[in-house]
């Protein structure tokens, strides 16, 4: 046969042009081969388009099965339409995406697989461990049958990605579905799609370092989608926006959530799961932010802020148990922070834990809660608050209610042996004898807006005992007038950790009108009067309880 002719461009400018660029790109494939590369013909087979609109998805697969690793360019767009199956049969064949700023952008005729059973149209662009023989009429069949490294081993970690971004554009598409292997995810932005990961069978030692899931996109989409057993999971300094979150695991068995800021956390039927140091604000989209079911989890060092809302909101907790069946949820609270933000205005803020639903041996454990207050204007600066708050249903409340003054302690365990809900200390109970509490520099604010009226307050307290014994009542403090609406004063309680009651009083009067009951440790505590409530705590009735 032969050779065709290859056709230039009469212009004599653009044929010199024409001729560099080819001698170029001859240069570059030349030194490739040079190296140990694959041969001239696969590597001009292997090159990424990088436009948004070629499929990149075949060039992916060849440069896989080349042996290479694909090289991406700085702020360009890679289209994934059809799917790549990292199908080498061996324990510890490894692919690496250093994508160095690029996006690769999920297509709309990526398949499905039925095995992601919580959304069965859900459409994958990455199938690591996956035979390609899988996928047969847009659908992968992903099963030990058909798994790369054989149906009775897995493999160790078959892809990373590094440095870019996985856009999706609101569709329900993910990144990567595995077949019992591992993978990483380093500074990996996730837009627009549902996750960045899920799998099938065990899946162990998945790693999401540094990644960042933007709001704008799909709404209720993770980094990391678990819907099959799996150990070793770590999520290290990853991030998330309003309504998109960070995980949603189940039948996870060792994961370690470390670092993050904001971004939901779901676990169901997983344990030995450690979430330490985070920072979780609830109030972002006034949404749960932990919400745990039959799960053992421990929230270590963490700061959960509480939802806000108004005086008659019903308000989500910022972190939920919802136990429907076995086993039982064992949540421990070590060395947490309760955080009662507070922005511009009067406002109620939520609980930090809730129990919704408990069956027989649902149990909550505090060491080391406390509680602190911030407002807007001196962001940053958390003053130790009254608190912390905690409700539920089943006679949850009530029992925490009755309990205030082992609640202040943050050592005490929250459960049901089968004759009702029970609050008990989980450190010996100091003895002391209470002494009178004392408020002190009670002032006008401009920090907070509130709805306090132009007439002047004064406040009085005194504090419940572990064992019932009350404190003398405070002193009066001096009558004082608002400026805009909200007045500050601190709190001593007398002797130790107690239940406080505040009352507030209309200028000189005698007759409260408004009261608090509030668990109080053994510290000075900022309080901010807005008006309908405290420091978030809404004000009851002051004839309900008379003051001494």
């Amino acid at each position: 046969m032969k050779n065709k002719r290859m056709d230039l461009p009469d212009d004599s400018s653009s044929r010199r042009s024409f001729l560099r660029g080819f001698a170029l790109v001859g240069a570059a494939t030349i030194t490739r081969a040079a190296a140990g590369g694959v041969p001239a013909q696969a590597a001009e087979s292997t090159a990424l388009a990088g436009d948004g609109m070629t499929d990149d998805g075949p060039a992916l697969q060849r440069i896989f099965d080349a042996g290479r690793q694909p090289e991406f360019v700085s702020n360009r767009t890679y289209l994934l339409n059809s799917p790549v199956f990292l199908d080498r049969p061996s324990s510890l064949a490894m692919f690496v995406l250093e994508l160095n700023g690029a996006t690769l952008l999920l297509g709309p005729r990526l398949p499905t697989t039925d095995a992601f059973w919580r959304d069965k149209a859900t459409r994958w662009a990455f199938f690591p461990n996956t035979v390609r023989r899988a996928l047969s009429d847009g659908q992968v069949n992903v099963s030990p049958g058909t798994r790369a490294s054989g149906t009775g081993t897995g493999a160790l970690v078959s892809l990373i990605v590094r440095d870019g971004t996985v856009e999706g554009r609101g569709a329900n598409a993910g990144f990567a579905f595995a077949n019992r292997t591992g993978a990483k995810f380093e500074s990996v932005v996730l837009h627009g799609a549902r996750t960045l990961l899920s799998w099938h069978d065990y899946s162990d030692a998945n790693v999401f370092l540094q990644c960042h899931n933007r709001e704008g996109g799909r709404a209720g989409s993770v980094l990391v989608e678990q819907i099959s057993p799996g150990d070793g999971l770590r999520m290290e300094s990853c991030k998330s926006d309003a309504a998109v979150g960070l995980a949603r695991l189940k039948y996870c068995r060792g994961a370690e959530i470390v670092g993050t800021v904001t971004g939901r956390i779901e676990l169901e039927a997983c344990s030995a799961i450690q979430i330490r140091g985070g920072h979780q604000e609830t109030p972002i989209v006034n949404e749960t932010i932990i919400d745990i079911r039959s799960s053992d989890v421990v929230i270590d060092t963490t700061a959960l802020y509480l939802a806000r809302g108004r005086p008659d909101e019903a308000l989500p907790p910022a972190v939920r148990i919802t136990d429907t069946g076995t086993p039982a949820s064992s949540v421990v609270l070590r060395d947490c922070t309760e955080v009662r933000a507070l922005v511009t205005t009067d406002e109620k803020l939520g609980n930090v834990l809730s129990i919704d639903r408990a069956v027989l041996g649902t149990r909550v454990e505090a060491r080391g809660l406390t509680s602190v207050v911030s407002v807007r204007k001196k962001g940053g600066v958390w003053s130790k608050s009254v608190g912390s708050s905690m409700g539920g249903s089943g006679g949850v409340s009530p029992a925490l209610a009755s309990s205030l003054d082992t609640v202040a302690t943050g050592d005490f365990r929250l459960s049901n042996p089968g004759t009702g809900w029970v609050v008990a200390p989980t450190t010996p109970t100091p003895s002391f004898t209470g002494v009178a509490p004392t408020i002190s520099g009670l002032a006008a604010t401009d920090d907070i807006g509130g709805t306090l009226g132009s007439a002047g307050y004064r406040y009085r307290a005194q504090g419940r005992l572990p064992g019932g014994k009350l404190t003398p009542a405070s002193d009066f403090s001096p009558v004082v007038a608002s400026r805009s609406g909200a007045l500050r004063f601190l709190v001593l309680p007398g002797g130790g950790p107690q239940e406080l009651r505040i009352w507030r009083f209309l200028g000189a009067s005698t007759t409260p009108n408004g009261y608090l009951d509030v668990a109080a440790a053994s510290t000075t505590h900022t309080i901010y009067d807005t008006g309908s409530s405290a420091n978030g705590f809404l004000w009851k009735p002051g004839t309900a309880k008379a003051a001494p």
